[in-house]
């Protein structure tokens, strides 16, 4: 491979797809697992090469080859994968040394008392310093070979990480897939019955974050430290000055302002003098326990966030205290926030109820994002080969622009004769400046593809919600197949509204990874031209903020497509009158929902990715990372399709409740979320009492009328 490579340097350094490499055909690939069985019998180690003398000798080889690495199979061809046999021992802490006598946990080891074994995900984190023994067997070539040993070092990286996830097979089902679609309908369950505590804890518990990062800052800046220190000395100050007139007082040379019964100045008598002193005894105390406060949050962060914090504070002190200052003001803006949005929040709490509800009614909807996801794959896997073929095809404009019998129906070598007899000169900048075309058209094609597939998904779920809403409770018009009747609807009526939607997010994507080239292509320009820079960051924040900006309102738009078969343009009007009726009311809605999205979707990968690792390395597999990687994906895909429809039905019924409100007076909201609007209860008793009533008095009649015929 080496020699190969050597001989074709020019091509492998400008188009290494097009390096041609020697190769033998045989019944299976040699795999040299146990080096001793090379020892008695070289034969086995031996690849023979089957052409003639002549043949082998011109390529620069030989009768034979030894194989002495093991290979596998990738796509018919026979790639070498590390031929390391190791024997490993058990992992052992150097530091701190072991003593059980004050550590009972340590287990000693026997040939070296002061290691311990370290059995448990909780030893990794106490032990500081291990010692590892590891034996090595295997075969090498006595003549080095980079490209080879490179390529088997990745192979068996690679071969490693499959064995680990295939024997963790069961362990990846259970915590991966098992257990995040378990939590996720645990945690609907918990938002079903106790929504408004969850809901009222995590607003606590952000302006709590929000004080303390305000009170790190400080600390950080030394500001904190100012204050304490100079309040300290005053009650010091205080605390002597006090101390002295006391002592004056009791031998009855000083007259102060303070006496028993006599404002004028008549003593300072001694159970005031007490008095103050414990006072002032108090306040140092306090504050010195408020310094010893300040010190233990921050050593509550990481050594080596404080240290780059404590780097910065020293180069910059001023920009560490208006970052505290600012962020106290928005800790102290969001409290008064959430106490006066109280009626908003409350709101809120009973659509997270009726989004349970309709979760609950209509289970089937969360495996629609799955659906989604497994529609989507297929794209990505496309557009991956997709791109290696461009990046490997030698595009001209020719291939476009002619008529010639490359385009018809002619054979491989006759458009290969044909292609060099085209009086055609195609210059580099035109061949790149076609492929960078076909890039782009093939990008965007793929990004409107999967944007159109995940609209019709959002619209779908909007469909079967703002259904169920409305028609719950009357049997005769409830759908019973919810989410089939919605898709057919929108793949019926509303697929060109969804593509001119998806049309729209994808070129601003594609416009946001053209800007991401140019920045990639301009760094060393961009380190000599401070403007650049600046104008680069600034346009690809403005675009980022465009593109959430679009799909924030066009997921609104396709709930009014939904719900009332809107065009595109008439639910944008739409949107923006929900946008400026209720403002305040959206804008609580999301900040709840991004919140409990982000506990749901952190929370349950984070605990499926630790459970699995730590149940991997009680089992003692050799490589529990993997394993745990590819639970956190899987677990982190639940979680968010869970996210997900739980956000779609939330904005969905909030949609219907606004309407509902507006057009038919609340008639068709459950009774939590008619109060929580500020409808009386006692309306809707007396209102259904008098349509019970109204009912009753049809039925009599009805019955009047019959026995009259009869």
């Amino acid at each position: 491979m080496d020699q190969d490579a050597l001989e074709q340097a020019d091509v492998a350094a400008v188009q290494p797809w097009k390096v041609v490499f020697y190769g033998l055909c045989v019944a299976s690939c040699p795999s040299v697992r146990d080096p001793t069985v090379c020892f008695g019998d070289a034969s086995r180690c031996m690849v023979h090469d089957y052409g003639t003398v002549e043949q082998y000798t011109e390529a620069g080889g030989s009768a034979f080859y030894f194989a002495v690495l093991p290979t596998i199979s990738v796509m018919n061809r026979c790639i070498p994968t590390s031929g390391t046999a190791a024997s490993r021992d058990p992992d052992k802490c150097v530091y701190p040394p072991c003593n059980n006598v004050t550590n009972p946990w340590m287990v000693c080891d026997e040939r070296f008392p002061s290691l311990w074994l370290i059995n448990s995900v909780a030893d990794q984190f106490r032990c500081e310093v291990k010692y590892q023994h590891v034996e090595v067997d295997q075969l090498a070539p006595m003549r080095p070979s980079p490209l080879t040993d490179k390529l088997s070092s990745y192979m068996g990286a690679g071969q490693r990480l499959v064995d680990a996830i295939l024997d963790a097979r069961d362990v990846i089902i259970g915590y991966g897939l098992g257990l995040p679609v378990f939590l996720g309908l645990a945690w609907l369950l918990l938002l079903r019955f106790l929504a408004g505590v969850v809901v009222y804890l995590a607003i606590v518990c952000i302006g709590i974050a929000l004080f303390a990062l305000a009170f790190y800052l400080f600390a950080i800046s030394g500001e904190l430290a100012a204050v304490l220190d100079q309040l300290g000395s005053q009650l010091g100050g205080i605390n002597s000055t006090l101390g002295s007139r006391c002592v004056n007082a009791s031998s009855g040379d000083v007259r102060g302002d303070f006496g028993s019964g006599d404002v004028n100045g008549s003593g300072f008598p001694s159970d005031e003098c007490a008095t103050a002193n414990a006072l002032a005894s108090a306040f140092a105390a306090t504050a010195e326990q408020a310094n010893q406060a300040a010190g233990a949050l921050v050593r509550l962060v990481p050594t080596e966030v404080n240290e780059l914090s404590n780097a910065a504070a020293s180069e910059n002190p001023m920009l560490y205290t208006i970052s505290a200052w600012v962020a106290l003001t928005v800790a102290v803006l969001y409290m008064v926030a959430m106490c006066l949005a109280r009626k908003k929040i409350r709101i809120a709490v009973a659509l997270i109820k009726e989004a349970c509800g309709v979760l609950a009614d209509q289970p089937a909807a969360m495996a629609l994002p799955l659906a989604v996801l497994g529609a989507q794959l297929p794209l990505l896997i496309y557009l991956v080969v997709g791109l290696l073929f461009l990046g490997t095809a030698h595009l001209e404009l020719a291939h476009f622009t002619t008529s010639s019998a490359l385009t018809a129906h002619s054979t491989y070598s006759q458009a290969l004769v044909i292609n060099e007899d085209l009086p055609v000169t195609i210059d580099l900048g035109s061949y790149l400046s076609v492929q960078n075309g076909a890039y782009v058209y093939f990008l965007f094609g793929i990004l409107w593809t999967m944007e159109t597939v995940r609209n019709i998904g959002w619209t779908t779920l909007s469909g079967a919600f703002s259904d169920w809403y409305f028609f719950r409770r009357d049997a005769k018009l409830r759908s019973r197949a919810p989410l089939v009747q919605s898709l057919t609807r929108v793949v019926r009526y509303h697929l060109g509204t969804i593509l001119f939607g998806s049309f729209l997010i994808a070129l601003v994507q594609l416009v946001r990874i053209l800007l991401e080239l140019v920045d990639r292509q301009t760094k060393k320009l961009q380190e000599t031209n401070a403007a650049l820079k600046l104008a680069i960051k600034c346009v690809k924040c403005c675009l980022y903020c465009f593109e959430k900006s679009l799909k924030f309102i066009t997921n609104y738009c396709y709930i009014y497509v939904a719900l009332q078969g809107s065009s595109f343009c008439s639910a944008c009007i739409k949107t923006f009158g929900l946008i400026t009726s209720q403002p305040a009311q959206l804008a609580l809605n999301t900040f709840v929902r991004v919140v409990l999205g982000l506990i749901q979707t952190a929370g349950i990968t984070v605990f499926c990715t630790w459970i699995c690792h730590a149940h991997l390395e009680r089992l003692g597999n050799p490589e529990p990372m993997y394993p745990a990687l590819i639970t956190a994906l899987a677990a982190y895909v639940i979680a968010s399709s869970f996210a997900l429809v739980f956000s779609c039905a939330l904005d969905t019924l909030f949609v219907c409740a606004v309407r509902d409100k507006v057009e038919y007076k609340g008639a068709f909201m459950s009774d939590g979320l008619y109060s929580a609007f500020g409808f009386d209860k006692a309306e809707r008793k007396a209102d259904r009492s008098e349509r019970k009533a109204r009912r009753a008095e049809r039925h009599q009649a009805k019955r009047a009328a019959a026995q009259s015929e009869s």
